[in-house]
């Protein structure tokens, strides 16, 4: 069965190259994931490193880097509850 990684995992693995000087070989072997994949989460840890310092939304930060923000509220905020209604239709909502 392949590992599933969090998002915070990865980062997490990617920066004991860097931190720790740990040899990228020793990182995959422990994970058991490949260098291929290791360079991919490197690549996109570095691509999105900008967002680190994004104070607020006039920063420039697009809709879609709220996303997570915004269905991390969203399911807490209706929590429990399957389906709303607006305007006499009812829809049904995602479970998270």
């Amino acid at each position: 069965m392949k590992n599933v990684f969090t998002p915070k995992k990865k980062s997490e693995i990617v920066k004991q190259h860097f931190l720790k000087s740990i040899p990228i070989e020793d990182i995959c072997d422990t994970y058991q994931i490949t260098p291929l994949t290791f360079e991919k989460w490197k690549t996109n840890l570095f691509e999105n490193s900008d967002l680190v310092f994004k104070q607020s939304p006039d920063d420039g930060m697009d809709y879609y880097q709220n996303y997570d923000l915004v269905i991390n509220w969203l399911s807490q905020a209706f929590k429990g509850e399957t389906s709303w209604c607006c305007n006499n239709q009812i829809f049904n909502l995602f479970v998270i």
